[in-house]
């Protein structure tokens, strides 16, 4: 006999509870079922080491036995929502209340809660959640918001819909593996943090903290930097980008061209309020404004930043995808 082994026969009775080769118990049996939606499932095998079983009495099984039911049921009611087995784990996102109390699928939710692909969830004006957005970084849900989940596969995609309200996402994944469909755009992540806020008409404004976004919508995109915003409209989609520290005359002549019918005068006035690093807006500008305006564009921008080599004026002003590709790498250093 070694010193793990016992010398009481009814102890062979815990064998399974060290390495499953004895009777197991009903309760045990049971407990496993209970907690099996809990269990991790870890991505490498983990290295072998000798298991050892150690003399509990019975009594103390039986009370442990009992003390984890008990957590494992409290577990399950903390999450705020219905309780519906492993296939409602699949692809969802755990929920964190900061403050307040959140709804999920219109269940009061307090402490901790699951959100399903499909779920939606929302808060009010007292209320403030994090979501865990798989392994790839974490969403704060603002008060006042609605969103669903769309969809969520792991090292593909993962999709929110925000109906209205404000979020905030952290997001390190590899580019394009995180979505937020908006009403009148979608926010492409490029590996970033930033603020999304959408009202419920679907007018919306994005402003990167760090990194870069893409904000789309069907063949219409802005790709927008740390510190930059965009607007969007409905009827529109994305606007064109600008740096959060524009002159407040700058901001409202690109947005009277962007959604308004400002035209010829307020591009003029984005010509002359533009900066060096303003180059970001009147790339993006290139290709939505008529072939006339775009010939002072381009001189605008110019001055900023000549011509990388290989690149030429009529190539530019003829919208060739290669050189404007080229051009945006020589300029975004500066942004």
């Amino acid at each position: 006999m070694n010193e793990f082994e016992s010398d009481n026969p009814s102890d062979e009775d815990d064998r399974y509870l060290w390495d499953k080769s004895g009777p197991v118990d009903s309760d045990v049996e049971q407990l496993e079922r209970t907690l099996e939606v809990l269990r991790y499932e870890q991505q490498v095998p983990p290295t072998p080491i000798a298991a050892r079983r150690w003399k509990i009495p019975s009594l103390a099984v039986a009370a442990l036995i009992a003390i984890s039911v008990s957590v494992a049921w409290m577990v399950l009611q903390s999450n705020g929502v219905p309780f519906k087995g492993k296939e409602f784990q699949e692809g969802a996102w755990n929920v964190v209340a900061l403050k307040g109390t959140a709804t999920i699928d219109s269940v009061p939710m307090a402490g901790e809660g699951w959100l399903g692909v499909g779920g939606w969830l929302e808060t009010d004006n007292g209320s403030e959640v994090r979501l865990e957005v798989a392994d790839i970084g974490d969403v704060t849900v603002h008060a006042n918001s609605r969103l669903q989940l769309m969809t969520s596969r792991a090292n593909k995609e993962h999709r929110l819909q925000l109906a209205h309200g404000a979020i905030e996402a952290f997001i390190w994944a590899p580019p394009k593996l995180f979505f937020v469909h908006t009403a009148s755009a979608t926010a492409v992540d490029l590996g970033c943090h930033y603020l999304l806020e959408v009202d419920e008409d679907g007018t919306g404004r994005l402003e990167v903290l760090s990194g870069w976004v893409a904000f789309e919508r069907d063949d219409r995109e802005s790709t927008v930097p740390q510190g930059g915003v965009c607007q969007t409209r409905p009827d529109i989609g994305p606007g064109t980008p600008y740096f959060k520290d524009v002159s407040d005359e700058f901001a409202d002549a690109l947005s009277e061209f962007d959604f308004g019918d400002g035209g010829d005068h307020a591009i003029q006035r984005i010509l002359q309020d533009a900066r060096p690093r303003d180059t970001l807006t009147l790339w993006h500008l290139l290709s939505r404004v008529d072939r006339s305006q775009r010939e002072h564009v381009f001189v605008r921008m110019a001055s900023f930043a000549p011509l990388p080599a290989g690149l030429t004026r009529e190539g530019v002003l003829e919208l060739n995808e290669q050189m404007l590709d080229d051009w945006w790498d020589a300029l975004k250093v500066t942004w």
